[in-house]
């Protein structure tokens, strides 16, 4: 389904039924890429939009819509759309931070948070600077080489090396979507809400109060320490590592992604 909020069209994906788990999807990619959790799962509902320069949803050039407390607040109006009042919400990378934003500013609205490769933002003044002019970088190279172009580059960082490991079908499914991406929406959403761009949560992740679950790849070393840290400083937040997978563990490990999750779910299913 297609929705507004604050004159931007959003589109959503919906799969299965049942218990509601909203998943938002990681940079370059977009809500159909969840599919996979209720072809595993069938009691649960998938809400899955494309956030906002992803997919289907708009690109608009106002790079305010972009920040990811307004993209919070589209969850939110998304919620109270579908006439839900607690959705469990799992995020990936670009999405996870979008998740930790979500549980902070709307922590009535979230049952409890499931965490993939991601982090609450970057504390140093210093270190977030430096990642701006990186993800500057990044826009000029999608602007200079275009889309094809730029995805030849993502898909070979060594952030997703262990991708490789893929079958070439699923490969050629991802490289796909991520040619179908507006190349100006994925400028825009580095610009607006980038690692860089967005407030660090770090101080802010001690107050929430759900459970929550951090989920990393062994080989991803870098997130596994972030993970590590988030764990001790959220009261109700469990980390597990999923071995011989990289940054993209529901791709890598999909049928270990999905048990972790379902275990965690009925563990705390009476929270």
């Amino acid at each position: 389904m297609d929705f507004f909020f604050k004159n931007v069209k959003y589109h959503v994906e919906t799969f299965g039924n049942g218990e509601p788990i909203m998943a938002l999807h990681g940079f370059t990619g977009y809500g159909n890429s969840w599919r996979f959790y209720s072809e595993e799962i069938s009691d649960r509902t998938i809400i899955a939009p494309d956030i906002i320069g992803h997919g289907q949803s708009d690109s608009p050039e106002d790079i305010s819509h972009y920040q990811i407390e307004e993209q919070a607040a589209m969850l939110a109006h998304l919620i109270d759309i579908m006439k839900l009042n607690k959705v469990d919400v799992v995020g990936y990378s670009m999405g996870g931070r979008l998740a930790i934003t979500f549980a902070l500013l709307f922590p009535e609205k979230v049952h409890r948070l499931i965490l993939e490769s991601t982090t609450p933002g970057i504390d140093s003044s210093e270190d977030r600077a430096l990642r701006i002019k990186n993800d500057m970088k990044i826009c000029q190279m999608i602007k200079d080489k275009e889309i094809e172009g730029f995805v030849n580059y993502w898909e070979n960082i060594p952030l997703f090396a262990s991708q490789k490991r893929l079958t070439a079908r699923k490969r050629e499914q991802v490289r796909r979507q991520r040619l179908r991406n507006n190349p100006q929406g994925l400028i825009n959403s580095l610009i607006g809400m980038g690692t860089g761009a967005q407030p660090s949560w770090w101080t802010a992740i001690a107050e929430l109060q759900m459970p929550v679950l951090i989920l990393t790849g062994s080989i991803d070393q870098k997130f596994c320490m972030i993970g590590e840290e988030m764990s001790k400083r959220i009261q109700h937040a469990t980390h597990h590592t999923i071995e011989e997978s990289g940054h993209t563990v529901h791709l890598e490990k999909p049928l270990q992604y999905v048990a972790e999750i379902e275990k965690f779910l009925l563990e705390t299913s009476t929270c």
